[in-house]
């Protein structure tokens, strides 16, 4: 099964690093964001990534095609120009990267996925966040409750649109974004092929509008409801945080 990873698009509030590559591409001690969401999904087995990229995609190409060579110890002969690594300890994930555009939003970046991930069912998050959620338990909800599209339903306080959900699971609405504690997608979701059905090709497409309202209208969403841990990175203060857990070996997503 895949996993598709949204990468993300310019942001403001993050100008500074910004400039240089995407959100995904902070770091966390001294790996990316993203590596870190990668690593836990290889960890329980999903090592098949597409990663969406339409800021600076040079950037996380970059970082895969040099990985070898920046997290092991090597040879590298100058005068005929050959490069080998002393042991080949390094991850084992098969990664596809995708240019879908500059500014292209969630919905917009899925569909330019569509050929590479065929008619079978796929994961599909966001490259800013991290949580210690269960991927085999949400998975296996997926395929218990055989919906379209299965989202993880997240208790947080930060300021995102709610979800609103009935004791079956079944997601039969959203609400407004709130202060307060809330339940909210955390992403982390499960997907099957015919939810291509609802996206358009408009690269201005969000995948969480339009697409998703029909599927929860044709009573097609289910919520698994993750009550661990999860962070959004949205700005420095999430960032120091998640690195101040991380470096005191407290990182609740560091199951690898």
């Amino acid at each position: 099964m895949k996993t598709v990873i949204y990468v993300g698009k310019y942001e403001r509030q993050f100008s500074q690093d910004l400039l240089l590559k995407p959100k995904a591409m902070l770091e966390i001690g001294d790996l990316p964001i993203l590596w870190h969401i990668m690593k836990h999904y290889a960890s329980y087995g999903f090592k098949d990534f597409v990663l969406l990229c339409s800021y600076k995609p040079y950037a996380v190409k970059e970082f895969f095609f040099n990985y070898s060579l920046h997290h092991c110890d090597v040879t590298i002969d100058l005068k005929n120009r050959v490069f080998t690594p002393l042991k080949n300890d390094t991850e084992d994930f098969k990664v596809t990267i995708i240019d879908v555009g500059k500014n292209t939003n969630t919905g917009g970046a899925l569909k330019k996925a569509q050929k590479i991930i065929g008619n079978e069912p796929f994961m599909f998050t966001y490259g800013d966040g991290l949580s210690d959620i269960d991927l085999n338990l949400l998975l296996s909800h997926h395929l218990r409750h055989k919906k379209m599209i299965t989202i993880s339903a997240i208790s947080a306080s930060q300021k995102y649109g709610m979800i609103d959900f009935n004791d079956n699971g079944s997601v039969i609405g959203f609400k407004e974004k709130e202060m307060t504690d809330s339940i909210v997608n955390g992403g982390f979701m499960v997907c099957n092929s015919d939810v291509f059905d609802l996206i358009d090709d408009d690269p201005s497409t969000i995948f969480e509008k339009e697409p998703m309202v029909t599927a929860v209208a044709c009573h097609q969403v289910t919520a698994y409801h993750h009550h661990g841990f999860w962070r959004a990175v949205d700005n420095y203060e999430d960032l120091d945080e998640l690195n101040k857990l991380y470096e005191s070996n407290k990182a609740p997503w560091n199951c690898y």
